[in-house]
Order: structure tokens, then C-alpha cells, then sequence
């Protein structure tokens, strides 16, 4: 095998390796600008939202120093399977990208990262009290 042969062997081994790779995923609750906005300050339930956006994807307790403060709180839930927790939290996260493959030469890749976070503060009557929306699409 001539050097010029041993050349065009290489290239056109690189060229049958060279790729593209495209990928897409999304994690978490699937939920819409409409259905932030449906929510409404000291009318909206708890209930309300649950049934509108289904489990949410995170739970957190902002009045957690009242267990230290009020005996009742180690109580057991008057209402079995009841979220005690005051602020629900429902994000979505979408990821795109691609990956171009040059042997030898080059290798490329993009990502764009898309996340949709909504979170919900309820009263000790569960009523909402406060909605946080944010969307970042990066």
C-alpha cells in the first residue's frame, strides 16, 4: 500500500466514522401558563390545585419551629394520607442537544437546558396565600 493510499484509507475511515447525535428528555410535571394562572390567591384550594396539576414534584414545610412551639403538631393527621406540608412545589425540566462527531478533527456538542419551576404556599386552611412562577430556557 502507497502512502497516498494509506492516506485515503485513513480519510475515508474518518469520514465513515463522522456522526450527528441528537437527543431530547423531559422530567417532571407537564403543566401550563394556564394552569398558573388559574390559580387564584385566597380563593384557590388546596384541592384545587392538586386536581389541576396532579402530585407535585416537591413538598416543604415553612412552619417547621411550630412543632417546637405547639404540642398538637406531633399529632397524628386528622385526615389519613393529608400533605402537611405548606408550600407545594411543581417543576418540569426539558433538555435538548446535539453531538457532532469529526474524527480526528473535531468534536461538537450543544445543550439547551429549559426548566419550569411553580411554587404554591398554603394557610392553615388551605387556601393558597402566594404563587411563584419562573421559567428559564437557556
Amino acid at each position: 500500500m502507497t502512502s497516498a493510499q494509506t492516506i485515503l484509507a485513513v480519510l475515508t475511515g474518518c469520514a465513515l466514522l463522522t456522526g450527528c447525535i441528537t437527543f431530547s428528555d423531559t422530567d417532571g410535571v407537564d403543566f401550563s401558563a394556564d394552569d398558573v394562572a388559574a390559580i387564584e390567591i385566597g380563593t384557590s384550594t388546596r384541592r384545587d390545585v392538586l386536581e389541576r396539576l396532579g402530585p407535585p414534584t416537591g413538598v416543604f414545610r415553612t412552619r417547621i419551629f411550630d412543632a417546637f412551639l405547639d404540642e398538637a403538631a406531633f399529632a397524628p393527621p386528622s385526615t389519613a394520607g393529608r400533605v402537611d406540608d405548606d408550600v407545594l412545589v411543581w417543576q418540569q425540566v426539558r433538555l435538548e442537544g446535539t453531538l457532532l462527531l469529526f474524527p480526528v478533527l473535531v468534536t461538537w456538542a450543544n445543550a439547551r437546558v429549559a426548566a419550569r419551576t411553580l411554587m404554591v404556599v398554603f394557610d392553615e386552611h388551605d387556601r393558597v396565600t402566594d404563587v411563584s412562577f419562573r421559567e428559564d430556557d437557556e
